[in-house]
């Protein structure tokens, strides 16, 4: 685990109606602030983040690290609590975070127009490599090709979480994240496609529960 490459998973909740993006506001300039702070880290790669379609308070903030320590180092530095300041001007409750290994690797998410990013809880061992992948790769060789599909990123979460970042019902789980060239491609697919009709009892199977919602991802 020490030596992989891996990606922090952070989910912000914003406060309503703030302008992030722009640099005359003040939560562009605590945002500016706190990216200089990550960018200066030792491990840090990239980063990428976007707003839910569904709840686009909720910010998705995708981190790429060298190693789990590397991120870990940061945590415990001196630069971690003006960090935590800047973001907290950004957000409306506590943010929380988890970390995954993709593949591939680094992702590739900001590539795709639409991410749908789903998240299984509770998972059994196989799960990642029997019912995740297996599903993308009926995507993938699938004749036609899916309208609308792009690729697919996919890995094990490195912690036991639950959903929402609650304490209770924590335990192994994995995250599947198929890029689409719209949300609407998606549910096309989700509504029309023989591929996902045959294949989608793969991601029912082995978890107790999921979580989906879809992305934009820019670089920042």
């Amino acid at each position: 685990m020490a030596s992989e490459l891996v990606t922090e998973i952070v989910y912000m909740p914003l406060k309503p109606g703030i302008d992030f993006k722009s640099i005359s506001t003040p939560e562009g300039k605590a945002w500016l602030a706190a990216l200089d702070i990550m960018k200066r880290q030792e491990g840090y790669l990239q980063s990428r983040c976007g707003r839910q379609f569904e709840n686009p308070d909720m910010l998705m903030w995708f981190i790429d690290w060298t190693s789990y320590p590397t991120h870990r180092k940061f945590i415990t530095s001196p630069s971690y609590t003006p960090f935590l300041e800047n973001i907290g001007a950004l957000v409306a409750g506590a943010p929380y975070f988890y970390h995954f290994s993709p593949a591939p690797s680094p992702t590739t998410l900001s590539t795709f127009p639409c991410t749908e990013f789903a998240v299984f809880y509770q998972t059994v061992p196989t799960f990642l490599a029997d019912n995740a992948r297996k599903f993308a790769a009926a995507l993938d060789s699938a004749e036609p090709r899916p309208d609308g599909y792009l690729g697919s990123v996919a890995g094990g979460v490195m912690e036991e979480i639950a959903k929402g970042g609650a304490e209770e019902g924590k335990g192994s789980a994995v995250v599947l994240c198929l890029g689409w060239t719209s949300r609407d491609a998606h549910l096309r697919f989700r509504n029309e496609s023989v591929v996902f009709r045959d294949n989608i009892w793969l991601l029912r199977e082995g978890t107790k529960g999921a979580e989906v919602v879809h992305v934009g991802f820019e670089d920042v």
